[in-house]
């Protein structure tokens, strides 16, 4: 039982780390932005790469939140013993409605 609280434990704290990286990757998109918008020649182009950078990163922390979510949404599951392959069902579904 302990383990298993552990194991929930580990993943709401991976999934808040989650959310705040998501989080402070649209704070500094949304600063990159606005340099790029009030600022010209050298400024300007660096931070219009800075700004896609950042933004293919929030894609990638977009992602690492999805994982983790399922994650813990299969540990959820499995607490509750779901039949074998429900679970399959649920996360091929998850992946075609994205």
């Amino acid at each position: 039982m302990n383990d298993r609280l552990a194991q929930s434990d580990r993943a709401v704290r991976a999934l808040d780390a989650a959310n705040d990286v998501v989080e402070l990757l649209r704070l500094l998109h949304g600063a990159l932005r606005r340099a790029h918008n009030e600022s010209f020649g050298d400024a300007n182009e660096l931070a219009a790469k800075l700004s896609m950078h950042v933004h293919v990163m929030r894609q990638m922390a977009e992602m690492l939140r999805r994982a983790i979510d399922e994650q813990v949404a299969g540990q959820a599951q499995t607490r509750r013993s779901v039949p074998a392959g429900a679970g399959d069902v649920a996360a091929v579904t998850r992946l075609i409605s994205r």
